[in-house]
């Protein structure tokens, strides 16, 4: 935190390098995940919506540590590293550990439209997302989902990808942003 920065600034949200995480784990389960990024000022928690309503609770909770680690001046990495290994979240989960480290381009999935497209790629976002939440729960790794995709039938809102479309790999979630804005 900076001398010009309010402390009531939360973290930010979003990274586009590497993160540290932990599972949030509750009786046994895991209901999300609390993240670092490794080179900015992001932290944040995810949830896993398959337990939505234990998720939304272990977010809450979480997300209200990351504020008082943000006011309190740590960094992302120090607020991850808090509670790690504590079992002080109760009904909100603990930290498992150890600390793993994920790259954000190679270890998740998402669904961006394409600017151009205006309300229809807007639309499109929510069958695409289910679809990779379906593939998520099913097992598949984000990089089997997004093959699994390929040559799907067409869905009326979110239109399809040909069975002869070639996966092509982005340097960065970055510059994939930036075709998606194109």
């Amino acid at each position: 935190m900076t001398d010009h920065e309010p402390a009531n600034i939360p973290y930010a949200r979003r990274t586009d390098g590497p993160v540290r995480y932990h599972p949030i784990v509750r009786n046994g389960e895991t209901v999300g995940y609390l993240w670092a990024s490794v080179d900015d000022n992001a932290a944040s928690c995810l949830r896993r919506l398959a337990k939505e309503e234990e998720s939304l609770h272990a977010y809450r909770f979480w997300d209200e540590r990351l504020k008082a680690c943000k006011a309190q001046g740590l960094t992302p990495l120090q607020a991850l590293r808090r509670w790690a290994g504590e079992s002080s979240g109760g009904e909100h989960g603990r930290l498992d550990a150890p600390e793993r480290e994920a790259s954000t381009a190679d270890d998740a999935a998402s669904y961006m439209h394409r600017a151009a497209a205006g309300d229809d790629g807007f639309n499109s976002s929510v069958p695409w997302r289910r679809a990779l939440r379906a593939a998520l729960e099913y097992g598949m790794t984000p990089l089997q989902a997004l093959h699994h995709a390929v040559g799907t039938p067409e869905d009326v809102r979110a239109g399809g990808i040909p069975a002869d479309t070639p996966v092509s790999e982005a340097p960065s979630l970055a510059a994939l942003r930036s075709i998606a804005q194109a």
